[in-house]
């Protein structure tokens, strides 16, 4: 009986060991987690600008080459984002990962938009949001 027990537990902390032995392997391992590339958007088709309290939000929509883009964001174009009186962003988008359609303009578009702080809306001429084909400008 004390046989078979102590049998049991050597068993066990073979197991356990075993285990452990997998883990540090795998911990070993780099691991490897790249950030998805963000394209500029192919075509900005509309821009909005809209007062909200404490500021204004600019609301934008963009036209991927094709269906799948998601994660559209308006992201500031420089360190230094007020240029000649004007704030510039470029929108930005996530590309699919496998082969999509191009599907119909409408299941193509991609909306994105930005809290802009009344402090930086000072002085502001224009809002100019940036793509890789064109730019649409709004003024506050």
């Amino acid at each position: 009986m004390k046989v078979r027990i102590i049998l049991a537990l050597l068993a066990a902390v073979v197991v356990v060991g075993c285990g452990d032995a997998k883990r540090e392997r795998a911990a070993e391992a780099p691991e490897i987690q790249a950030k998805p590339a963000r394209d500029l958007v192919a075509r900005v088709n509309d821009l909005r600008f809209e007062p909200a309290a404490g500021g204004a939000i600019i609301h934008a929509i963009g036209l991927p080459p094709r269906q799948g883009y998601y994660g559209g964001n308006l992201v500031p174009a420089t360190e230094e984002n007020v240029r000649d009186g004007a704030l510039h962003y470029e929108f930005r988008v996530t590309a699919p990962r496998k082969e999509t359609p191009v599907g119909t303009r409408r299941s193509r578009e991609v909306m994105a938009a930005r809290f802009i702080p009344k402090q930086m809306l000072e002085g502001v001429a224009r809002i100019r949001v940036i793509s890789s084909e064109n730019a649409l400008s709004v003024r506050p």
